[in-house]
């Protein structure tokens, strides 16, 4: 801590990163759920910024409810990743959380709603064809994200 400074003026003075929660969803075939966002090419797992004051997994539940319009239960939501990305042009670094949110029934995928100003899109697609559209970042770490997931190899503890 620098000499003089509060501990409000200390704690404002160090380094902020961004963060982000993702969610994964299956259906009952074993489909990923894909959307395509309005704002930029291309197809994303369900997710976004992890705001001020907000746990990733508070994050993930929210973001899952204004994405998809489905307000499902946080304790259902299992972290499979924290995946630290450094700095790149003009993105800075961030930490990015992915949770697993389980298999969505047919009740729940017939209720789906999308945001019209945010999403143009959803889709459940097969593994395969999932990495295909999804960016080579995320594509390639799909299997072991399934894989980390059906086996509950990683454990979210928030203090």
């Amino acid at each position: 801590m620098q000499k003089n400074l509060s501990p409000e003026e200390h704690y404002k003075s160090l380094p902020k990163k961004r963060s982000g929660s993702s969610v994964l969803f299956l259906n009952e075939k074993g489909e990923l759920l894909i959307v395509k966002p309005s704002y930029k090419s291309g197809w994303l797992p369900v997710g976004g910024t992890v705001d001020d004051s907000e746990s990733p997994s508070v994050a993930a539940q929210r973001e899952t409810r204004e994405e998809i319009g489905l307000d499902l239960i946080l304790s259902d939501f299992k972290i499979i990743s924290i995946c630290y990305v450094p700095e790149k042009d003009a993105r800075t670094e961030a930490f990015q959380f992915a949770f697993f949110g389980g298999v969505l029934s047919n009740e729940q995928i017939s209720q789906i709603k999308l945001p019209s100003d945010e999403l143009e899109e959803f889709r459940f697609v097969p593994l395969e064809e999932a990495k295909t559209m999804l960016s080579p970042r995320l594509s390639d770490k799909l299997d072991l994200y399934l894989e980390v997931a059906r086996d509950k190899k990683v454990v979210y503890l928030e203090s």
